[in-house]
């Protein structure tokens, strides 16, 4: 279907292999996002960075011995070695506390709240 149609765009006729070799997006991109409507720039508008798609970062703010300090769950995860995906679905889950948000694996939150006395 896709394959042999042309489709034009600023004065250019090509189809939808030779556009995506052109804008260096995939066929199923442009497939896709032709398929949701999308037409003109925003048909062949890159893919932003992970970064730029978040539309807002978490902040936790963590009690490091030497005082609070305040960093994203991605900075956090970095420090801990830890998965940035780990620590967004205890977030995810309603975790708030940061000594149980950052527990290392394996170490189960019950333990680390009565640790601290978390309520």
């Amino acid at each position: 279907m896709f394959t042999n149609q042309i489709y034009k765009f600023k004065n250019e006729s090509r189809t939808m292999k030779q556009w995506a070799q052109k804008t260096g997006l995939s066929v199923d991109v442009l497939r896709s996002r032709w398929n949701k409507g999308k037409r003109g720039d925003s048909l062949f508008a890159p893919i932003p960075d992970q970064d730029e798609q978040n539309s807002y970062c978490v902040y936790i703010t963590h009690d490091t011995g030497d005082g609070e300090e305040t960093k994203t769950l991605k900075e956090w995860a970095q420090e801990f070695n830890m998965n940035p995906k780990t620590l967004a679905a205890r977030y995810g889950k309603g975790e708030r506390d940061s000594h149980v948000l950052l527990r290392p694996k394996g170490v189960h939150a019950k333990v680390i709240k009565q640790r601290y006395r978390i309520s």
